[in-house]
């Protein structure tokens, strides 16, 4: 061996080259682990930073979508009534942007609403007190275009979501995805308005999504929906009930008086009354003395918040006959338009006038002055067959101040339908006025006051012989419902929608909507099925048809029913009663 080899080896300087790059290699891998873990950190949060922002977005966009259906509904209420699938199929959008209403149901509810705007009225305002004379036809289809703009934005909203800044999707969109109502009966499609006095729920569930983003938020909000309680007296409405006095103001006294309690000095009517109280200064305690003194003659009295019938315009092409002073109508040369009526003008107070019904002839008197004491109108229906009160029809133009004092002696009575809205009416002498009367208020106007205690006016004019001019008009028959402030607000899942619990609404006591004006001793709930309202249509058309073509053997039997006096309750009953010349009793629901 060499020995100084193995010495210099021993004693040789050591160099550590050979391990300087692996030592080099580890530590810049241990900073780029490091690197990396940090900058993965950042990301995360960064992202639940982001997606934090993003689902506060969203949720923005789904509570302001909340709100703004919200703000639809209370534009258009009764539409809370029904479930999402009838926002859909009962409104159509069409190209242009019109809206068309599929519903029957839906329709009425926008005709109400509609009118009681355009007459100044608000949602449920009471349309007969807000202007002094009925809006026009134009002035409620422009009303119900706005109406039909609230309908459009909701089921824009449910079908295919809104933005929720108009023409800015960038701020967001709204959707629709469910909206339910305990009233709502599936199983036959109809809805119920609750009980008076209770509530039912109605809940939405709204989708808020921001264009470009993954995050959506789901909001369900549950309220209640219900309706101001109905009076128990019988609702008013033209097209069920033909009333013998209607009146904006006051009451039926004297209007020397003060309408705190009831008297009979002005006269006693022999009807329907309808008190629109305009201005609310009849008391309860009035109305409650008034109403048992109708009852006792086989009528009612009630408080209506109906819009008055309009009046119809004069056909295009006809130009009135002219009133000037006395005259038997229709005089030489005069004859009837092609709806069958004689049309007259009468430009200041009219004269004495007289009327051949024969024939079944009937006027159109449009006033634009006043009737007087002195003037006599001879319209007698009694001894001339299938005369009827509205074969004279008289019309006040006034738009303020009118009054008509309708003069008659215990040897002439005067058949005819009034409306003038914006008249006094006043009645002297003994004779009795037949028929309908639709005036701004009933009494002593001056020296033309009713002898006390005698008979002012006579209800003889049969429901189902109204021409069809009167007989549009809704009333409180269709309330309009009240929407609730929200009792739940929750945020779920967006695959979930929230759904009220089902009930039967029938068996619960509602009613239902497409139901007809009830009629005292018709119950209200239990015993009107979802078919009642056609039924009772259906019954009332027939029962119509067959009174016009009755024979004189029927007029016989149906004065040996009228004798016998039956119970009866329902709608047709009545009609069949007074058809067959029979008075119906309100009080014993009988004909006698």
């Amino acid at each position: 061996m060499n020995t100084r080899f193995f010495l210099n080896f021993l004693t040789a300087a050591k160099r550590n080259t050979g391990f300087a790059m692996p030592m080099v290699i580890m530590g810049g891998l241990v900073i780029t682990v490091a690197a990396a873990a940090i900058a993965m950190k950042g990301m995360n949060d960064q992202n639940q930073v982001t997606s934090k922002a993003m689902k506060q977005q969203s949720e923005a966009v789904a509570e302001a979508g909340v709100t703004q259906i919200q703000n639809f509904l209370l534009g258009s209420k009764f539409m809370a009534l029904y479930p999402k699938d009838k926002w859909e199929t009962a409104i159509t959008v069409n190209g242009d942007g019109t809206v068309v209403i599929n519903d029957t149901d839906l329709q009425k509810y926008v005709t109400k609403i509609a009118t009681n705007l355009a007459s100044g009225g608000g949602a449920s305002g009471n349309s007969a007190c807000s202007s002094g004379t009925p809006p026009t036809s134009a002035e409620i289809t422009t009303k119900e275009t706005q109406i039909k703009s609230a309908l459009k934005d909701l089921r824009t909203a449910a079908v295919t979501g809104k933005d929720l800044v108009t023409g800015d999707s960038s701020k967001g969109k709204f959707r629709l995805t469910s909206f339910s109502y305990q009233g709502y009966d599936s199983a036959t499609g109809q809805s119920y308005y609750p009980p008076a006095g209770k509530s039912w729920l109605a809940q939405m569930t709204v989708e808020g999504e921001v264009p470009g983003k993954e995050t959506k938020t789901t909001i369900t909000t549950t309220f209640p929906i219900s309706v101001t309680p109905e009076s128990s007296d019988t609702p008013f409405d033209v097209s069920t009930i033909s009333p013998g006095l209607w009146v904006k103001e006051g009451g039926v006294n004297d209007l020397s008086k003060s309408e705190t309690s009831y008297n009979d000095s002005a006269g006693t009517i022999d009807g329907d009354i309808a008190i629109s109280d305009c201005g609310g200064n009849i008391s309860n305690t009035y109305m409650g003395q008034l109403n048992a003194a109708q009852k006792s003659r086989g009528y009612e009295a009630y408080r209506t918040d109906a819009p008055m019938p309009s009046i119809p315009s004069v056909p295009t092409g006809v130009t009135p006959y002219t009133l000037s002073g006395s005259a038997s109508l229709p005089r030489v040369g005069e004859v009837p338009a092609a709806d069958g009526y004689f049309y007259y003008s009468s430009p200041s107070n009219l004269g004495d006038i007289t009327l051949d019904h024969s024939g079944g002839k009937k006027y159109r008197i449009y006033l634009y002055g006043d009737i007087p004491k002195t003037t006599s109108v001879n319209s007698n229906c009694k001894t001339t067959a299938g005369c009827v009160p509205t074969n004279l029809q008289i019309f006040g133009m006034k738009s303020s101040g009118g009054e008509i004092c309708m003069n008659g002696n215990s040897d002439r009575a005067v058949d005819a339908f009034v409306l003038a809205p914006n008249y006094a009416l006043g009645k002297t002498g003994n004779g009795n006025f037949y028929g309908t009367f639709i005036v701004k208020s009933f009494g002593k106007i001056g020296s033309c006051g009713s002898n006390n205690g005698k008979l002012a006016i006579v209800s003889s004019q049969p429901s189902n012989t109204v021409p069809n001019e009167f007989t549009n008009t809704t009333s409180s028959a269709y309330p309009i419902p009240a929407i609730g402030a929200s009792s739940t607000w929750q945020s779920l899942e967006t695959s979930t929608t929230g759904t009220v619990p089902s009930l039967s609404p029938l068996a619960q006591g509602g009613r239902l909507v497409s139901q007809p004006p009830l009629v005292s001793g018709v119950s209200s709930s239990s015993s009107i099925a979802s078919g009642a309202a056609s039924s009772i249509s259906s019954q009332v058309s027939s029962t119509a048809s067959s009174a016009t073509s009755s024979t004189s053997s029927m007029a016989s039997s149906a004065q040996s029913s009228v004798s016998s006096t039956l119970p009866l309750s329902s709608i047709t009953d009545r009609v069949t009663c007074i058809a067959a010349g029979g008075k119906w009793n309100n009080g014993q629901k009988s004909c006698r």
